[in-house]
């Protein structure tokens, strides 16, 4: 009920025995995944295939799979190549060629795939591509990269190498990039969902990633909604993040709530209210005072009441966003989810008011790397 899906990187490593590393390495902890196929009538039932595969190679499979030959151009424009192989012949037990070559790069991190053997680098940021140091391995004999046989297959090693390096250049890898807290501070493009300073919605809507929500970490914001009611509403208008971490804002029996889930130490901002039938606008607003801030709620442009947040999160959790209900594990403890609001929701308005800190992009970006 109250796991998540994040968890440190000692437990990851852990559950990624006997394979080395974790999420963001080129180490086989960081890239092996099980992939499970059904389509009964279709595919071959209940066996284990052991060939190499990708997941760039779904997408071929499914158009394979349907007969779909993807265009070389669309509407004027010329397509990129589909990466990877059709599984389609593994999958119904036809006979199959090898795979080709596969590549692999992650913040600087690189290794590479072929005919059953492996090379692979760990990159430190900042330092030299070529003062890296490639480990191989045999994977049809030593499938958990415990056996590094570079020192006794230099030619072998330098073959792989170079092909990494083919690779990149076919598939658009180039030039490499190995920076991490840079990139959380860089500007956001125009077209981004997060380009600009507000975000705009007209409910009903479905649930809104992580990514795409709004971007408030530790900044300053106000978030409006406008509603009408006809009788005493309840319900959630605006729900953020998980039981662990986020934020609510509701109405139950007659009291309006906003609910600042800092990893489950609560703080409540909460007023009665008395809605007449027709149209209301509900808004809270963060103002941030150093590290710390103030949530204050406010109701057809009257401040109804206010809550001290001493701790500032500037992650707002993995789960995403929902405008008229709470679909996931719940932020509050008030209610059992979705506990839909039971008025209209016109039109919800977040307004992002500061920039983030230069402490702020560095916290958001240890906390994101540690995610597993």
């Amino acid at each position: 009920k109250h796991a998540h899906s994040n968890y440190p990187w000692g437990w990851s490593q852990v559950g990624n025995t006997p394979c080395r590393w974790y999420k963001s390495q080129t180490f086989g902890g960081g890239i092996r995944d099980p992939l499970i196929i059904s389509w009964p009538g279709s595919f071959r039932e209940s066996a284990v295939e052991h060939r190499f595969c990708h997941v760039v190679d779904v997408a071929p499979t499914i158009y394979a799979a349907l007969g779909i030959v993807p265009p070389d151009e669309l509407n004027g424009v010329e397509q990129m190549p589909i990466h990877g192989e059709s599984l389609l012949a593994a999958c119904t037990g036809e006979a199959t060629r090898p795979r080709g070559p596969q590549y692999f790069e992650m913040i600087g991190h690189r290794a590479i795939w072929a005919d059953g053997w492996k090379a692979v680098t760990f990159h430190d940021p900042g330092t030299p591509y070529d003062a890296d140091s490639w480990s191989l391995f045999d994977l049809s004999n030593d499938f958990s990269e415990m056996h590094d046989l570079a020192s006794r297959e230099p030619e072998r090693l330098q073959r792989m190498i170079d092909l990494w390096w083919e690779e990149a250049r076919k598939h658009g890898v180039l030039p490499l990039d190995d920076r991490g807290i840079e990139l959380f501070g860089s500007t956001i493009r125009e077209g981004s969902p997060h380009y600009g300073k507000t975000y705009t919605y007209y409910p009903p809507i479905q649930h809104i990633p992580s990514d795409a929500s709004p971007m408030l970490g530790g900044r300053a914001w106000t978030i409006t909604a406008d509603i009408t009611v006809d009788g005493t509403p309840s319900g959630v208008i605006y729900a953020r993040g998980g039981h662990n971490l986020g934020h609510s804002l509701f109405i139950k029996d007659s009291t309006l709530h906003f609910v600042y889930n800092a990893l489950g130490t609560l703080q409540r901002a909460s007023a009665p209210i008395d809605l007449a039938p027709g149209a209301h606008v509900i808004a809270v607003r963060f103002d941030r005072d150093g590290s710390t801030g103030t949530i204050t709620l406010t109701v057809d442009g009257t401040d109804v009441a206010s809550v001290h947040i001493p701790v500032i999160m500037r992650i707002l959790g993995s789960m995403g966003m929902d405008l008229g209900c709470d679909r996931l594990s719940p932020v509050a403890p008030d209610y059992t989810g979705p506990f839909p609001f039971t008025g209209t929701i016109s039109r919800v308005r977040v307004e992002v008011r500061s920039k983030m800190t230069a402490e702020d992009v560095a916290a958001i970006a240890r906390t994101e790397s540690a995610k597993e």
